[in-house]
């Protein structure tokens, strides 16, 4: 009888025992799996997936160099609680050839994050990479808070999604404002961080989550106070002076009712921008004007798209996208009657206030 006893309470606290297990592994899972990723990005390891079972791990993902794969089974076997790992990460081609390369050239991508918004524009390889990246940028800012206007062309590059999201979406978060942009294999990237963050060390994790023979070649980064910085009435007057005087004989040019800009406006556009940069602390409104053709919701409309891509080409020139603010008035605010074709001309314009305190 006394026997009998025993073995049910043995048989009982095995049950037991089965039912606490179950019900805490997925709080281990957890725990081991942020651990895993934390030892992972300590050594600057952006491109590998882990995926958990009990205490075994999978990786997967694609290693720029079979060293560092070997890196990587190391450093997750080096994580307290971790059984077994099985590592199935590929290891990229070591190079690409010379007609591949030269392929690259016609990709080019954008990517400016203010903050609170991403535009995206440019060329991406298929219609997955495309949702990707915006589906990406939407988690971010949010749906509504991003500029899509990247369009799909064949003959993909090696790893150019792949690069994009490494590089630059990995590292999003750290930024005040950024512009990143991507051609062909080179990579350049502007903005500002909050004054506690490494530079040296965001540069390094970009450069080395960057497969041959995709390269960094500028980071144009600095460290700013959240505090916003004071700008004079006297330099905003100044820089005012100079845009005034710039678009005073000259304008930038559009596609008829659309918000493409024309290549003629190119210089002048590069100009402005060189302006942009004599006062760097001042906050610039980019203001859209219509005629009166058309309706006044499609104008409206309008004149704000085309204040946006002249905000969207100031980026790609180096502005900061926290100092540009793209403002549209539609056809409410002419300066002339839209009586003659002369007239409305000179009401479709774009104007340049610069903020002073």
């Amino acid at each position: 009888m006394v026997k009998k006893i025993i073995i049910m309470g043995c048989l009982a606290l095995v049950i037991l025992s089965y039912f606490c297990i179950s019900a805490k592994s997925p709080i281990i899972e957890n725990d081991l799996l942020d651990r895993s990723h934390a030892a992972l990005t300590n050594e600057n390891i952006s491109w590998t997936n882990i995926s958990i079972d009990g205490r075994e791990l999978l990786l997967t993902g694609v290693a720029p160099s079979e060293e560092l794969r070997e890196k990587v089974t190391d450093t997750v076997k080096s994580v307290w609680g971790v059984r077994t790992v099985d590592n199935q990460l590929t290891v990229a081609e070591p190079n690409i050839s010379e007609p591949e390369i030269s392929k690259l050239k016609k990709y080019s991508l954008m990517i400016a994050y203010s903050g609170s918004s991403i535009v995206l524009e440019g060329v991406v390889a298929d219609q997955i990479t495309r949702e990707m990246i915006v589906e990406t940028a939407q988690s971010y800012v949010g749906a509504s808070n991003v500029t899509n206007k990247l369009i799909v062309e064949s003959g993909a590059p090696f790893y150019w999604g792949d690069s994009i999201k490494q590089a630059v979406f990995d590292q999003i978060n750290k930024y005040s404002d950024m512009t990143a942009h991507f051609q062909g294999t080179r990579l350049t990237i502007s903005g500002s961080v909050a004054p506690d963050t490494s530079i040296d060390q965001l540069k390094h994790r970009i450069s080395s989550s960057l497969l041959e023979p995709y390269a960094l070649t500028e980071f144009n980064v600095q460290a700013v106070s959240d505090m916003p910085p004071v700008v004079s009435v006297e330099a905003a007057k100044d820089c005012q002076n100079l845009f005034n005087n710039l678009l005073l004989n000259q304008k930038i040019y559009f596609e008829t009712a659309r918000s493409e800009i024309k290549h003629e406006s190119e210089v002048l556009l590069k100009e402005l921008s060189l302006i942009a940069l004599t006062c760097p602390d001042a906050k610039i409104k980019i203001i859209g004007h219509t005629d009166s053709s058309g309706s006044s919701s499609m104008n409206q409309k309008l004149s704000e798209q085309r204040a946006l891509s002249v905000v969207q080409d100031l980026m790609k020139k180096g502005i900061n996208a926290n100092r540009l603010e793209a403002i549209g008035y539609g056809e409410t605010k002419p300066i002339v009657d839209n009586k003659t074709a002369e007239n409305k001309a000179k009401n479709r314009r774009i104007e340049f206030i610069v903020i002073g305190d």
